[in-house]
């Protein structure tokens, strides 16, 4: 087995969770705000990749001399990140259904809420804040 090919595996899994995502983000919101959820999801992406791809060149630019690997050991630190942030959630063991519960019934209050301010002919409804 060629190198070329031992490096697609990584990248399969770099790319496989996006559409899995996606998908999970667009059960969690009301159908009228996942337009809004992805274009803040696209802008995102586009965001970081921008910013990564300045960070890193010039990272490589300045440390190619002493430590040509640290730009790559700088990245997998990042990665650390986000692993270590999932470990936490999974030792503190959230429970998934008492949180869609939760995010079901704040859904319909909003649309109950919604409906009680078009039949009563309001054109103004002020947020309102809900403490966990």
């Amino acid at each position: 087995m060629c190198a070329c090919s031992l490096v697609r595996l990584p990248l399969l899994l770099s790319i496989m969770p996006a559409p899995v995502l996606r998908s999970m983000m667009s059960k969690i919101v009301l159908s009228s705000e996942q337009g809004a959820v992805f274009a803040c999801v696209a802008f995102v992406e586009m965001l970081s990749i921008g910013v990564g791809f300045t960070v890193f060149s010039s990272t490589y630019a300045s440390t190619v001399s002493w430590f040509p690997g640290f730009s790559f050991l700088l990245a997998s630190a990042i990665a650390l990140i986000p692993a270590a942030l999932i470990g936490v959630v999974m030792c503190l063991r959230l429970d998934k259904d008492e949180e869609a519960s939760r995010l079901t019934a704040d859904d319909e209050e909003e649309e109950e809420e919604e409906e009680e301010t078009e039949s009563s002919g309001q054109s103004l409804q002020l947020p309102h804040c809900v403490a966990y």
